[in-house]
């Protein structure tokens, strides 16, 4: 009879998906690795609500000028070093604002999990002179 050798157990999942900041919904999970829509940081404004350097993200792209149902963008501020903002577009079939849903989340330091800060319509009324642009500022360069 052959003896058996035992190995401890390694488990290794190809293709894993990465666990979303926390706080976040999973569907946000791993959006640095979608297109950037911006091609450099863009600064804060004086105007600007979110105060924050950001970078802009979309999980896919638009055919004839619209992005598809089922679209994210994902607007993410750093403000003194971390993410400190995540402000999310999810694109529906809803008519109101093109279909477009949005939520934001901040936290107050780089360890703290991210809480809702606004959802539905807040970001509307900003969003709305890029109409044209289906309601998104950041065209990808």
């Amino acid at each position: 009879m052959r003896a058996l050798l035992a190995l401890p157990l390694v488990a290794v999942v190809a293709g894993a998906s990465p666990s979303p900041l926390p706080g976040l919904p999973r569907y946000t999970a791993g959006y640095t690795k979608w297109t950037k829509l911006n091609s450099r940081p863009i600064p804060p404004r004086t105007v600007d609500p979110h105060r924050s350097t950001k970078n802009v993200y979309v999980s896919r792209l638009p055919r004839n000028g619209r992005y598809p149902v089922g679209t994210i963008v994902v607007k993410e501020g750093r403000n003194r070093g971390f993410v400190s903002l995540i402000a999310i577009m999810r694109k529906t079939r809803a008519r109101a604002h093109n279909g477009w849903q949005m939520i934001e989340w901040t936290r107050p330091s780089r360890t703290a999990r991210f809480t809702e800060l606004a959802r539905g319509s807040i970001c509307t009324s900003c969003h709305f002179q890029a109409r044209r642009t289906d309601y998104v500022f950041t065209k990808r360069r």
